[in-house]
């Protein structure tokens, strides 16, 4: 899995909210959405929420304008206040027969929802330069709003932790959303107007968690998901028996290496590579893996006394990242989700063999880090009596059994902390829902980048689920592109250019989405780059086109068509003109056969256009900085870098 920011770590330990609903005496006259410092969105009405006594009459005034309402049986109301101009400041009151709450120092202006995983989440104090930023934030009309991390199985309509709004000042800037910031500190200089930025999101987590249930009765193939869910939720040991029968079934079906008997005491391992168990393969020094991802298999082997394999104990293996299937002497111990959760197996009587034994155990890495890692001293077989046996003072043995690509994404368990399925939407969406917004910026993609065809169905699914909930159907999505991370490729490689290239689909078949680019700001080390500045700028240029209405370009050149013409794949681009940085060619252009076998070939600029070399070879798709880690040089005028895409050859 990737490799989280501590905070997102950290995360993990926080409780999980309980979906039983608080009486209504102790829930708030007016949403925690609504506090001092907030920014309503302008334009339209406004929605205001919050409980009272069951029956009771509440009202509610704001600037001039006043609406009542009546709470229903369970205490929950709700009003709408009328549009609003931008400005500010105002006060807002809400009272009933037995309570009064009233608000200071709200503004109305645009209002902006920030989530995804670890990358929207990375913080302003980390990003480039932050230290001038952060000391330079003070600006009384920017109001931020952070969302507590909190999982729920259910929909929530309040928070359990005291969420509030704030206005940005060197004290508040820096531990919020560096890309949420830099892009509401743009739009703040450029449209004058008050902007409220609300930041949910967690690190790690996959585009499931954010989805509501309601979102996958809509989806075809995840009735066993939601199965699993509701099973969860009565009968937690159930559903993750139920789960381990789901997960043998995904090993037997995507692993060579268990269907050849890797995990056979009698098989015969000694062509295999070593390596050492003590750090993630990519920093081991072995070469095929450096940017391996899929699935690879370990094998190593100790020796018992007759006394000690009768006592029985445990094996301690430290973390798999991301996912182990483990054997001893040919029976299955154990598999673990989870990259950073150290493994912990209980063996079964008569697991242990006095003289040879034979430790096997598949790991399936999904992006970044990969294998059997954590220090090799706490690689132990424990025994009942207190001893134990290291089990990685020696090197172990590797083999490759599948690349990522040539397996299908494994099912998430049921009650697995953020990645559950929905859990997120229900802790940290539907309690914002349905707060007016001008738009919402997503940046997540690479917890589902084992998956690029099942991502090509959730991020539509995503989005329309959030318009719903929001209630605006035509609610403003700015995705961001993954950035380049992991080393370069001398020969064309698979990997995140899927995924990347379905949120480049994604968007463009939407009229109310825009792309930010954003691989020419990654780091091939840290899949956390730290220049956050241009990915909030990019995405303000785009709101800046579709909600401000300015006139200027908020992307790169985009492929509109590809055509063999004699020897040359002529590619027409829009967005032209066509400018290659550092060189007299474009680089980073690879073409295909009908299966993807790919390789690079010659590029030059004519006009809106890139010739390509298609001599030698099948030229059914192109592609374009397609692999991990990638150095592509392809921009437009306005210093805005093409999109990495795949297109048909027609």
């Amino acid at each position: 899995m990737l490799r989280l920011a501590s905070v997102a770590v950290a995360a993990m330990a926080l409780l999980v909210t309980q979906a039983a609903a608080q009486p209504a005496a102790q829930r708030p006259l007016l949403s925690p959405m609504f506090a001092d410092h907030a920014v309503l969105q302008r334009g339209r009405s406004i929605p205001l929420w919050g409980w009272a006594q069951p029956g009771e009459r509440v009202s509610v005034s704001f600037d001039g304008a006043t609406r009542t309402a009546r709470a229903d049986r369970s205490g929950a109301w709700r009003v709408s206040l009328p549009a609003h101009a931008a400005g500010g400041p105002f006060t807002l009151s809400a009272h009933t027969a037995h309570a009064n709450v009233t608000l200071s120092d709200l503004l109305v202006g645009d209002v902006y929802l920030c989530s995804g995983q670890s990358n929207m989440e990375f913080q302003t104090k980390y990003a480039t330069n932050s230290y001038g930023t952060v000391n330079a934030a003070a600006d009384s009309e920017l109001r931020l709003f952070n969302v507590t991390k909190r999982i729920s199985d259910t929909p929530q309509s309040s928070f359990d932790a005291p969420d509030h709004w704030t206005v940005a000042a060197p004290d508040t800037v820096g531990d919020f959303s560096a890309v949420c910031y830099f892009f509401g500190r743009n739009l703040r200089q450029t449209q004058h107007v008050p902007i409220g930025l609300i930041h949910p999101s967690w690190g790690g987590t996959v585009i499931e968690a954010w989805m509501s249930s309601d979102a996958f009765h809509r989806i075809p193939g995840y009735e066993q998901q939601l199965a699993l869910a509701q099973q969860n939720r009565a009968d937690p040991a159930g559903a993750q028996a139920a789960f381990a029968r789901i997960m043998g079934g995904w090993w037997s079906e995507n692993d060579p290496g268990g269907r050849a008997g890797y995990f056979r005491t009698d098989f015969d391992d000694s062509a295999w590579g070593q390596i050492v168990a003590g750090d993630d393969w990519e920093n081991s020094g072995v070469r095929e893996l450096a940017g391996f991802d899929g699935i690879v298999w370990y094998r190593s082997e100790f020796t018992l006394t007759a006394t000690q394999a009768a006592q029985g104990g445990e094996l301690l293996l430290g973390p798999a990242d991301d996912i182990d299937a483990t054997y001893l002497n040919g029976q299955a111990i154990g598999s673990t989700f989870g990259w950073d959760t150290p493994r912990r197996y209980t063996l079964p009587a008569g697991a242990l063999h006095a003289g040879r034994n034979v430790l096997a155990s598949a790991v399936l890495d999904t992006g970044g880090g990969g294998g059997w890692w954590g220090p090799a001293d706490q690689k132990m077989l424990r025994l009942a009596d207190g001893t134990s046996v290291p089990l990685a003072t020696q090197p172990w043995r590797y083999h490759i059994s599948a690349q990522l690509s040539d397996v299908k994404a494994p099912p998430q368990p049921p009650g697995s902390g953020p990645n559950s399925i929905s859990v997120l939407y229900n802790g940290m969406i539907a309690p914002v829902a349905p707060y007016g917004l001008s738009g919402v910026l997503w940046y997540q993609g690479e917890a589902n980048a084992n998956a690029p065809d099942e991502y090509a169905r959730l991020l539509p699914g995503m989005m329309a689920d959030w318009r719903s909930a929001f209630a605006t159907p035509h609610l403003p999505f700015f995705i961001v592109q993954l950035a380049s991370y992991g080393p370069p490729s001398p020969m064309p490689r698979n990997g995140w250019g899927a995924i990347r290239d379905v949120e480049r689909r994604v968007a463009a078949a939407d009229p109310y989405a825009g792309l930010a680019v954003s691989f020419d700001v990654g780091d091939r080390f840290d899949i956390h780059p730290t220049q956050k500045l241009v990915v909030g700028e990019r995405l303000a240029r785009i709101a800046r086109r579709m909600i401000y209405h300015e006139d200027i370009v908020d992307s790169g050149p985009a492929p509109a068509s590809a055509q063999r013409q004699g020897d040359d794949v002529v590619v027409h681009f829009d967005r032209a003109p066509l400018i290659a940085y550092s060189s007299n060619r474009p680089m980073a252009f690879e073409l295909c056969d009908a299966q993807r076998a790919c390789r690079f070939v010659d590029a030059s600029i004519s006009g809106a256009d890139i010739h390509l070399d298609a001599r030698g070879g099948v030229a059914a798709f192109v592609r374009y900085c397609w692999g991990d880690g990638v150095i592509c040089n392809l921009y437009n005028d306005n210093d805005l870098p093409a999109a990495p895409f795949e297109i048909a050859v027609r």
